[in-house]
């Protein structure tokens, strides 16, 4: 009796397990999507004449991380952790229209704070500057009509990693 108990508590741990694994590699399907769909279309800056490269992750403490690259002397990298980003896709209103996604942190209850967003630029001899802000935005390109899809994409990508 004992040893049908032992077995059958352990198929159900591995069933928990492949699960856990099934929607980890789903999450970075997604993510592998998103970056896919980003590479594609990267956002070209015309008064500037600078094209901008996103990128995304996801960390294991569901944090939401934003490359932007371009060839030049700099890098940004933002992080924001996902529970705390209001989980509303805000259309940019700006000159630049629908090229770009975007979320606002939500107010902290104790402190009233919104700045959750931590940005960190990198320049190319490795100094660093950071601040946080109240927001953190993908863009891309304006022409591209991806704008629906990138936020089903990430709605489905941050669902996933809050049931987690």
């Amino acid at each position: 009796m004992k040893r049908i108990i032992v077995f059958v508590s352990l198929i159900y741990l591995l069933s928990g397990i492949s699960t856990v694994k099934s929607q980890d590699a789903t999450a970075r399907e997604q993510i592998n999507y998103i970056n896919t769909l980003l590479k594609a279309n990267p956002y070209r800056d015309t008064f500037l004449e600078i094209t901008f490269f996103y990128s995304i992750n996801i960390t294991p403490e569901k944090e939401l991380v934003v490359n932007m690259e371009f060839d030049g002397p700099f890098k940004t990298v933002l992080k924001a952790k996902i529970p705390d980003l209001g989980n509303s896709f805000v259309r940019d209103t700006s000159y630049e229209g629908n090229s770009s996604v975007c979320w606002y942190c939500k107010p902290n209850e104790a402190t009233k704070d919104i700045n959750c967003v931590y940005n960190e630029t990198i320049t190319s001899e490795t100094d660093k500057e950071s601040h946080f802000s109240d927001n953190i935005c993908v863009m891309f390109a304006r022409d591209s009509n991806i704008r629906d899809e990138l936020i089903k994409a990430f709605d489905k990508l941050f669902q996933r990693i809050l049931e987690q």
